[in-house]
């Protein structure tokens, strides 16, 4: 934070992290400072396709945010504390709510890609927490309660603002996983077994970090593809990110509508 703070006193309301593709929505943003990953303590640059690696603090809909354009994953080889960095300095900038957006594989066969799903519950399979390892006086909370991972006022707001687009808005689990293989059939199958209804490799850390932080969140995720034993097609990263940038026009007016019904 303080090398933010070296160079603006912007403190944003509310942050927006952009998953696979959508890194274009933080062009929507009236920046005062851009600043790349690689040169922010605790961040690293971004390597996976169709994430920019860079932090934009601007207005956007008459609020202040806070845009984290891609993210970093475990399976870059990063820790999972620095995977949920992001949350951290949210907090710390004096942010109150996020958020989040990913990329997602279809696992409930009732669901279409193409759409946009409500995260309501998530289920955490990457056997990694942002929280472990840390010493007492680096944790707020040092034993989050995950009852309700995703703020309900903030989950009313995006289903109010879906609404007023005229969005087809799903709802449903995440799960997520390591990666950065795609899931077999089997395991899509445990996977619909366990409750889940859409899967992949970001996004559940980031939640962990910010129920600990008490910070309010809500998540979103683009459902790109049928996952594995669900379509003949084999799965590639080049179709997960034509088909979530082919979501952005929905992602973009479902994001404006949200931060203008986003309670002060």
């Amino acid at each position: 934070m303080a090398w933010i703070r070296a160079r603006t006193a912007f403190q944003p309301e509310v942050g927006v992290v952009l998953g696979s593709g959508w890194g274009p929505l933080s062009e929507l943003v009236d920046a005062v400072l851009i600043a790349e990953y690689a040169v922010l303590p605790g961040f690293a640059p971004a390597t996976a396709p169709g994430h920019l690696g860079r932090l934009v603090l601007g207005e956007l809909e008459g609020r202040r945010v806070c845009v984290f354009d891609g993210r970093l994953h475990a399976y870059e080889g990063h820790s999972a504390g620095a995977v949920a960095a992001g949350m951290r300095l949210l907090d710390e900038l004096g942010a109150t709510a996020c958020l989040l957006t990913n990329a997602a594989g279809i696992v409930n066969r009732r669901l279409r890609p193409g759409r946009l799903m409500l995260i309501s519950d998530q289920l955490n399979l990457t056997c990694l927490s942002p929280l472990a390892g840390r010493r007492p006086h680096e944790v707020r909370d040092p034993f989050p309660d995950m009852s309700r991972p995703f703020d309900p006022q903030l989950l009313a707001t995006l289903r109010t603002a879906a609404l007023a687009e005229g969005l087809a808005l799903e709802e449903g689990v995440y799960a997520g996983v390591l990666g950065p293989s795609y899931e077999t059939p089997a395991e899509v199958e445990f996977l619909r077994r366990f409750g889940a209804d859409a899967v992949g490799m970001s996004t559940v850390l980031e939640v962990i970090a910010a129920r600990e932080r008490s910070l309010g969140t809500a998540a979103v995720a683009c459902l790109t593809n049928l996952a594995s034993g669900l379509s003949p097609l084999p799965l590639r990263e080049e179709d997960v990110l034509r088909a979530a940038t082919g979501a952005l026009p929905q992602l973009e007016a479902l994001v404006r509508s949200f931060l203008r019904r986003l309670p002060a």
